[in-house]
């Protein structure tokens, strides 16, 4: 039988373990980097202060919708548009029923 004392509840960290666990991780840590780089330097060229994009980085966790954003932040689309355009592009089945539709109507043409 297990004891459950606490002693045997209590975890230790072995240092190794996340010394090699944050080696393994560090490319995607510096692809991550660079991007958000770039997306801070496309919002401030946009006319945004850095805090924008801060908090449009914590709101918004798509990737490639967040560089949408900052065109539709800039031409001050409203925030229906913006809605809608996330959710059509992050729905499976509106994009299957979309690419569906374009594709029997280019075999018309």
């Amino acid at each position: 039988m297990k004891e459950t004392n606490s002693n045997y509840v209590k975890k230790t960290i072995d240092k190794n373990v996340v010394r090699k666990a944050f080696i393994k991780s560090m490319p995607i840590m510096f692809s991550y980097f660079f991007v958000s780089v770039a997306y801070g330097m496309m919002m401030e060229n946009a006319g945004f202060h850095w805090y924008y994009s801060l908090l449009a980085s914590a709101a918004v966790y798509t990737g490639a919708f967040q560089f949408v954003l900052i065109t539709f932040l800039s031409s001050g689309a409203s925030i229906l548009t913006v809605a809608v355009t996330y959710k059509m592009k992050h729905s499976t089945l509106i994009s299957i029923l979309c690419g569906t539709i374009c594709y029997m109507c280019l075999i018309r043409l």
